[in-house]
């Protein structure tokens, strides 16, 4: 299966990304300005402390829209980054870069974040090779 993100008119996601890009209160690497781009300006607490502020204000905006559309499921920052995940894989993007995406340090991890691909879609996938 397949899963396609449609996303809006690039004119449009260049104009919000130019926004995000403007009014950033530090130069970082993200669309957001979640962490600067030179993370060793973070102790490790102040950047674990960071990460988990802002995931929890991310999960508490998420319940909100889930409401508002009347969606009565648990999602969480978490939910979204293992769909993104396994979107990304269905799709035929390399383990590497989904690795590299996510932002973890060892392949490993990737590998384990991943574990639930069924065997089906495996055996889909490798019927493409031959």
């Amino acid at each position: 299966m397949n899963i396609k993100v449609k996303l809006p008119d690039n004119r449009f996601v260049d104009e919000l990304l130019n926004f995000y890009k403007m009014y950033r209160i530090y130069d970082t690497d993200y669309i957001f300005p979640i962490l600067k781009k030179d993370k060793s300006e973070y102790t490790d607490d102040e950047l674990n402390n960071r990460k988990d502020s802002v995931r929890r204000y991310f999960n508490k905006q998420l319940k909100k829209l889930l409401q508002l559309c009347e969606i009565e499921k648990n999602i969480t920052f978490y939910t979204a980054r293992h769909t993104f995940a396994t979107a990304a894989l269905r799709n035929g993007v390399n383990i590497h870069t989904i690795k590299q995406s996510l932002g973890h340090q060892s392949i490993t991890t990737t590998e384990n974040y991943l574990e639930d691909f069924s065997d089906n879609e495996v055996d889909k996938q490798l019927e493409n090779i031959f």
